[in-house]
């Protein structure tokens, strides 16, 4: 992967969170790719933190 993007962390109010449903389309260690039922892409990225 190219290019590095900045960790980008967004707060969010406890009332504003809702489940999301999604299903995942790619899976490997460091990364999964889903696709929303509203059909919104995800992409999950694993930091080396994680590891």
């Amino acid at each position: 992967m190219g290019r590095s993007l900045p960790e980008l962390k967004i707060p969010v109010l406890e009332f504003l969170k809702n489940e999301a449903m999604w299903k995942t389309s790619y899976l490997d260690r460091d990364m999964r790719i889903g696709r929303g039922v509203t059909g919104n892409l995800f992409v999950f990225r694993r930091s080396d933190l994680d590891i």
